[in-house]
């Protein structure tokens, strides 16, 4: 009981996280004017934002975050199916190999982008 307790309280703190972090993404994409950062959308500002150790840092919280957020409630939605112990703990494993197969590929994404 006490690992699941935790388990929901990873959950909450990772749908925080998306929210800050979506706050972030949408100040600057969206805001661009305001806060007077140019031509957002244009490839050598998105190279360059993906150049730098902040976007890598946003970016590698943000899919860890999207990805466990997710996962988790899917690991739930499964659960509240009632298949039993064997099959919820077959969904877990499944679950946590895609996460981190996921995790990793995003990854190698953004340090691709960082190294450009």
């Amino acid at each position: 009981m006490i690992r699941e307790s935790k388990l929901w309280s990873l959950h909450l703190l990772a749908g925080l996280c998306i929210v800050f972090l979506i706050g972030v993404h949408f100040g600057v994409m969206h805001l661009d004017e305001i806060f007077g950062f140019a031509d957002v959308l244009s490839y050598q500002s998105v190279l360059s934002r993906g150049k730098t150790g902040f976007y890598l840092v946003v970016y590698s919280l943000l899919l860890g975050s999207a990805i466990y957020h997710g996962l988790y409630g899917l690991r739930n939605i499964i659960f509240e199916l009632g298949f039993g112990r064997s099959l919820e703990k077959a969904v877990s494993i499944i679950l946590l190999f895609g996460g981190i197969v996921s995790f990793i590929y995003g990854e190698y994404a953004i340090i691709v982008a960082f190294t450009l």
